[in-house]
């Protein structure tokens, strides 16, 4: 029976009775219980082991017990009410094992008996916790990306996923070594976390940052000479900001220091631009482009209608003259002609002896005819004898000109700056046709051809 008050009657044979009030109680020393240490933790299980005994008067002895075992939950002072094994109904040592658990948990344990008469009594409560599950992330292999650009996101395989668990539970991202160089860096965990139930175990990879690419831009015509400086700022840029470097393929031309061009001679050949690259950036594609420089004091409006270009070193063989910027065809003497006054832009282009180019500064002329006219007396004059140019222009519009004399080779024989309305002027001394030309201070000029004989 269980302990409480119970009331006995008892009747003989005439009917007598006779009422006692019996009082079962439990055991003043119920069974002794034990709980050992948990070992052989796991993430889902672990070993029990507990004692009973009894010792003493007034003792429950073990006879009445009918179970002895284990009784657990994940809180304190599990009772027979929660999980229960049953192991023996004997005093003495008994085991066993738990299975099925779930990783990362505390688990509370405590022995347990139950005699006869359904009294129940614990042992010492005990506590453990169970082993984190373990995932393997491995970092894939493989990831790169080109210098200045962002890092990719770097992939990964995690196995070991317990109790239905995904990688929907993974949160965080893989890290890599520190550094934007050119190289390979190290791939590590980062902030990756797969929660408190699991620890990680991590294999990682390399991650290699590869050279960029460049290109060289360069919008610059380089046509100079005439009106320009003589010192040329190159302008060539690479897209990844690294200096240019320049080569002149003609250094008769001019010297090159840094991007400064000096321009020593007259007519044509390349400038390369290179970049070579540096730790994180592959060599640009060079960049070739043509140089012309042109050469004034070339070409002389000799009249009205016709062109001289000066080879008074005897070194240039050969000509192609230029209108507007189209080659006129035909026109490859040392001197050009049209039927009607100059109107428009001129130059030449003069081929030496070894083959090499020379453009001419340009001559631009708006098709003026003079209505004003010059006249020299004598003429044919003797050589080095006086003779008189008068000029029909009035001295405001002679402000400023001279008088150029040039033989028929267009070299230079003489100038006279001041010029009047009448000159008196010294004839060249040596036998020959010249030109004498009339330049105005607005451009225009005049022509006339004087005979030394």
């Amino acid at each position: 029976m269980l302990a409480g008050i119970y009331t006995v009657t008892a009747t003989d044979a005439n009917s007598c009775s006779v009422s006692i009030t019996v009082e079962i109680t439990q055991p003043a020393n119920p069974v002794n219980l034990n709980t050992a240490t948990i070992t052989g933790i796991t993430q889902t299980g672990a070993s029990l082991s507990g004692t009973a005994s009894s010792d003493g008067l007034d003792t429950d002895k073990g006879e009445c017990l009918t179970e002895v075992g284990f009784v657990y939950a994940q809180h304190a002072s599990p009772t027979i009410a929660d999980t229960k094994i049953s192991v023996t109904a004997a005093l003495g040592t008994f085991t066993n094992s738990l299975s099925g658990l779930r990783g990362n948990r505390t688990y509370y344990v405590r022995t347990y008996a139950v005699n006869s008469n359904g009294f129940v009594n614990y042992g010492n409560e005990v506590s453990f916790t169970t082993e984190k599950y373990t995932l393997t992330i491995n970092a894939e292999a493989g990831h790169t990306k080109v210098y200045g650009t962002a890092d990719p996101v770097f992939n990964y395989t995690a196995l070991g996923f317990a109790n239905g668990d995904t990688n929907s539970i993974l949160t965080g991202l893989l890290s890599r070594d520190a550094g934007e160089n050119v190289g390979k860096y190290n791939i590590k965990l980062g902030s990756i976390s797969a929660g408190a139930d699991y620890i990680i175990e991590f294999t990682g990879a390399e991650f290699e940052i590869t050279k960029a690419n460049q290109t060289i831009t360069w919008n610059q015509t380089l046509e100079f000479g005439c009106l320009d400086s003589d010192i040329v700022t190159l302008t060539a840029t690479a897209d990844s900001g690294l200096p240019i470097s320049y080569t002149i393929a003609n250094t008769a031309l001019g010297t090159i220091s840094g991007s400064t061009l000096n321009i020593t001679g007259s007519g044509n050949s390349t400038i390369t631009a290179t970049q070579n690259g540096d730790q994180n950036h592959n060599g640009a594609t060079a960049v070739v482009k043509p140089i012309e420089i042109s050469q004034s004091g070339l070409v002389v409006q000799q009249w009205a209608n016709v062109l001289f270009f000066d080879n008074k070193s005897n070194n240039f063989v050969a000509w192609q003259w230029y209108k507007n910027g189209t080659a006129v065809s035909g026109a490859t003497r040392q001197y050009y002609s049209e039927v009607l006054p100059l109107n428009g832009t001129y130059y030449v282009i003069a081929k030496d002896k070894n083959g090499n180019s020379i453009k001419s500064c340009p001559i631009e002329t708006t098709g003026t005819i003079f209505t004003k006219k010059i006249k020299i007396y004598p003429n044919p004059v003797k050589p080095g004898a006086q003779f008189t140019l008068e000029c029909d222009f009035s001295d405001s519009q002679l402000s400023g000109s001279e008088v150029v004399i040039y033989d028929i080779t267009g070299k230079l024989v003489q100038t006279i700056s001041n010029v009047k309305a009448k000159n008196e002027i010294t004839a060249p001394s040596q036998v020959a046709l010249y030109i004498v030309v009339l330049k105005l201070a607005d451009g225009q000029l005049k022509t006339i051809n004087l005979l030394v004989k």
